[in-house]
């Protein structure tokens, strides 16, 4: 009879692999799709709707000519791409996360997996806590300081999505 569990426990996992393989190809083929969306294989469902509902609004008002014109029209291509290629990427984590928590639950049950994520939320929420105690200003800490090192975070992350911008463009 430990025979057959074990067997049993061991089919799940084997299982629940073949669910992460395929969890992963097909996180690995949604996110393919933001490639093929800047090559312009492909459209991006959300923002091509969002858009198309933007342009029957704006429909009447007259188009910008001149440098205003070539300026909104760069501004629209990097939000379509960028909105774009974030889409995309987003859809390919939420295949990514759900196909590993159906992995799980296959592995260990639904009430297992259950408890493991209410420890984990119980976990996350106490790390959260120490975090925002420990950037609480302390008495001789500069509020300049701390802001002028969040810029620089910022600034940093808006040159480098410029600069892989600058490979599709």
């Amino acid at each position: 009879m430990a025979f057959l569990q074990t067997s049993k426990k061991m089919h799940k996992k084997h299982i629940a692999l073949a669910l992460r393989i395929a969890t992963w190809t097909a996180s690995v083929a949604v996110a393919w799709q933001a490639v093929r969306f800047c090559q312009g294989e492909v459209g991006a469902p959300v923002v091509d709707l969002l858009l198309n509902a933007i342009r029957a609004t704006l429909e009447p008002l007259p188009a910008a000519a001149g440098p205003n014109g070539e300026i909104f029209g760069w501004m629209h291509k990097i939000f379509y791409y960028l909105s774009g290629v974030s889409l995309w990427l987003a859809l390919a984590s939420i295949v990514r996360s759900s196909g590993w928590a159906l992995s799980r639950i296959v592995e260990v049950g639904l009430a297992r997996y259950r408890t493991e994520m209410g420890d984990a939320a119980r976990l996350a929420a106490l790390a959260q806590a120490d975090r925002r105690r420990a950037t609480q200003l302390l008495p001789g800490q500069n509020e300049a300081a701390i802001a002028t090192a969040t810029s620089e975070s910022a600034l940093t992350a808006l040159v480098i999505g410029f600069l892989v911008a600058g490979l599709f463009f």
